[in-house]
């Protein structure tokens, strides 16, 4: 079996992100800032199967809860928290965060994974242009030659369905809970974690659209 990924370099944050790595308080939690994406673009020679079903994770360094709806898996060195489940928010009800008392560790932890979704988006933006380097000029890519070749022949079985690698807002969080049906159920209760995505990666991505070849 042969499976095949591109993944962008893990970008290191900035801002609260960085100080509290440098900060000597927090030395023994090896908080290093740093964060990315990485897309499954072939299986066997075709289309992968996170292309088909849109289902990833968000991993740091094990999987969280909630499975995402974006054709890539969103890698990090985020602080995971517990409630019911691995996630990025204590609170996944919005409704329900907005009413909790105020704790200042969990505020912080949680500003710090917010922020770093900021390298998530820019590693995002770069792996677009990579792709995009790989289909008009492989020369102008930063991949060695002889792996951008095979890369470049498992996108183009893709066509002008290559597109589907950017990144969309639309669809609910899974969360992975026990079913009749199926480990995954959707829910209609707005999800922190994927907000936080819509909000600090997918709108700015195509805010930005306009400087991106298409």
């Amino acid at each position: 079996m042969l499976i095949q990924w591109i993944r962008s370099p893990l970008l290191l944050g900035s801002g609260q992100t960085r100080n509290m790595a440098l900060d000597r308080r927090y030395l023994a939690y090896n908080l290093t800032p740093v964060a990315g994406v990485a897309a499954h673009i072939s299986r066997n020679g075709h289309p992968a199967d996170s292309y088909l079903s849109n289902s990833n994770s968000i991993i740091c360094p094990l999987p969280l809860s909630c499975d995402i709806n974006k054709p890539v898996t969103v890698l990090g060195c985020f602080l995971v928290r517990h409630n019911g489940g691995r996630y990025l928010f204590k609170c996944q009800d919005i409704e329900a965060t907005v009413e909790a008392r105020p704790d200042v560790g969990n505020l912080l932890i949680e500003a710090r994974n917010r922020e770093l979704m900021s390298c998530v988006r820019d590693s995002y933006i770069e792996m677009v242009l990579e792709i995009q380097k790989l289909r008009r000029e492989p020369s102008s890519s930063t991949i060695e030659p002889t792996v951008g070749r095979t890369i470049n022949l498992a996108l183009k079985t893709y066509g002008d369905r290559i597109y589907s690698f950017w990144p969309r807002s639309t669809g609910n969080s899974l969360v992975n809970e026990p079913s009749d049906d199926s480990n995954l159920i959707s829910t209609n209760v707005l999800k922190a974690d994927w907000e936080c995505l819509i909000e600090q990666v997918t709108r700015p991505f195509y805010a930005g659209l306009v400087d991106l070849p298409v």
